[in-house]
């Protein structure tokens, strides 16, 4: 089912993008070499993963892009704005949405797979990423993001087995029966 994008979307994408920016600045733990943040525990791809399921995998991109983008500029942070963190932290809406573009109906393996292949996508690319033209050594960076990946693959399944059910009947109600 294709989502218009009207005020009640646009509201509720944006307030869950600014939950992600909160929960990016206030509410993450970086793991830091030399100065450079290798990596980062953070609750933040939740909202952005919520979007994506629940609103279509371009608005799960946009609200992870602006969320991390204003979570980097409401928190304390080491270095630069560095949009290439905005754009992973929107392929974890991308995903869950691609995974929920043809059924809608909530299975244990689709959320397992949304999370997993979002983990293990953002952690490569930031990988590659921090390595490539930081010129990081991959030897501390890989260590830093199978730690995170680790802890946020099990907590991120839970978590979001517990919000796409729970969140299901009011997102039905609220936005299913005015599109009918």
């Amino acid at each position: 089912m294709k989502r218009k994008f009207d005020l009640k979307t646009l509201i509720s994408l944006a307030l869950l993008a600014a939950l992600c920016a909160v929960l990016k600045a206030f509410a993450s733990v970086p793991l830091s070499f030399m100065g450079f943040k290798t990596a980062e525990l953070s609750l933040a791809p939740l909202p952005v993963m919520v979007a994506g399921v629940f609103f279509g995998p371009l608005a799960g991109g946009l609200a992870g892009f602006a969320g991390e983008m204003a979570g980097f500029f409401l928190g304390i942070q080491m270095g630069g704005y560095d949009p290439v963190f905005s754009a992973v932290m929107a392929l974890y809406g991308i995903i869950a949405g691609l995974f929920y573009l043809g059924k809608r109906e909530d299975a244990v393996l689709r959320i397992i797979g949304l999370t997993a292949l979002g983990v293990i996508c953002t952690a490569f690319i930031k990988t590659v990423y921090l390595t490539g033209v930081y010129g990081l050594p991959a030897g501390v960076i890989i260590p830093n993001q199978a730690a995170v990946s680790g802890v946020a693959l099990p907590v991120y399944m839970l978590l979001m087995t517990a919000l796409i059910k729970s969140l299901r009947p009011v997102v039905n109600r609220r936005f299913l029966s005015e599109q009918k």
